[in-house]
């Protein structure tokens, strides 16, 4: 009896394994074809399923240069995945009892200019603050600000574009508000609050903000992706040269984080058994937003929200920087995460490869 139930188990994990293989080859397939129809230099995938690592691997170039090749170590910008990174430290600082995401943010950050009217925690993670996002080249920004409250001087005299709540726009600079409030609440600096709460709790040894001062092991070359296209020969050009050095030190919270893709599906994982906040706050912090008339935003505390070609609800982020994005997708009823990284931009839908690779190991 004992013997039939060794065999029946060596049957199954086989079966497994093999199921695995076969979803990877068919995933490598469809990612190899994403870059080249693309022309992405190097690319970094990892995969979580049934609420474990089952695939991890690097594609192309991280420098194409020096023929550096993408690892499961290289570190890309994760762009506006930062802000679900973040929005887990409020979290802690919310269930600690020590922010009320519905008092005006003058509570914890005094010397922000008082608007037309009062601005909340909650309408800040959630864009319907009324906050700007980038004008015209600030994204390309290469000045150095040696505090997050330095930053807010970007933004912090402008008007706002709305009355909080009666509408959504996206606001990268809000979550630069964001951190400032953090900082006040737990009392020490926005990174050093990150690492000690969020990053070394979960072991996620890759994630850090892009300083330009110190030197960053395996962080990939960005570079940016020009096309032109010649209809009456069917000529198609591709342009691929280095991005422009940018300075990210005014964003952290919002699009200044750099990781691999296997930190981030680490992160996700961490969101499927409570390792780092209870349930009722992880629902809560990926419930939809509504505006004043009732519309939803299909956007929570950091959150984004949405449903798979099978009906089935994922959260997550997408991230856009300098010469990188990034896609970071949970399902919670599969216990699937998928972390997608590339070092350039534009080029292809991120998300649709993100849900496309995701369909393979689910099917």
């Amino acid at each position: 009896m004992k013997y039939k139930t060794i065999l029946l188990t060596i049957v199954i994990t086989s079966g497994l394994h093999a199921g695995v293989g076969s979803a990877t080859s068919q995933a490598e397939r469809t990612i190899r074809k994403f870059m080249r129809k693309h022309f992405i230099p190097g690319l970094s995938v990892t995969v979580a399923n049934g609420g474990s690592i089952v695939w991890s691997e690097g594609f192309g170039y991280a420098d194409k240069g020096k023929s550096e090749l993408v690892n499961t170590q290289t570190r890309m910008r994760i762009g506006s995945v930062s802000k679900t990174v973040t929005a887990t430290g409020a979290a802690i600082l919310y269930e600690k009892g020590l922010l009320d995401i519905d008092a005006p943010v003058q509570k914890y950050v005094p010397n922000f200019p008082e608007k037309r009217w009062p601005i909340t925690t909650r309408q800040l993670m959630g864009h319907i603050s009324g906050i700007r996002h980038y004008r015209e080249n600030e994204m390309l920004g290469d000045q150095f600000y040696p505090s997050v409250m330095a930053g807010l001087e970007i933004f912090s005299a402008d008007t706002l574009l709305f009355e909080p709540r009666t509408n959504y726009s996206y606001s990268s600079y809000a979550w630069n508000l964001v951190s400032a409030i953090m900082e006040n609440v737990a009392k020490q600096d926005f990174l050093t609050f990150m690492e000690r709460n969020v990053f070394n709790p979960l072991e996620m040894h890759s994630i850090s903000p892009e300083h330009r001062d110190s030197s960053l092991t395996n962080l990939a070359t960005f570079y940016e992706i020009n096309y032109l296209i010649e209809f009456s020969d069917f000529h198609f050009f591709n342009l691929r040269r280095k991005a422009p050095h940018v300075d990210n030190s005014y964003k952290w919270a919002g699009g200044g984080l750099i990781s691999n893709s296997r930190d981030l599906v680490i992160f996700g994982l961490a969101h499927l058994d409570e390792k780092i906040l209870k349930k009722e706050t992880i629902d809560y912090w990926q419930s939809s937003l509504v505006t004043a008339d009732g519309e939803s935003t299909n956007y929570g505390l950091g959150w984004r929200m949405g449903t798979t070609d099978n009906g089935e609800r994922w959260v997550g982020h997408s991230g856009g920087s300098t010469g990188g994005r990034a896609m970071f997708i949970i399902i919670p009823e599969k216990e699937f995460v998928i972390a997608i990284l590339v070092n350039s931009a534009p080029g292809g839908s991120l998300s649709q490869l993100a849900l496309d690779v995701s369909k393979v190991f689910l099917q």
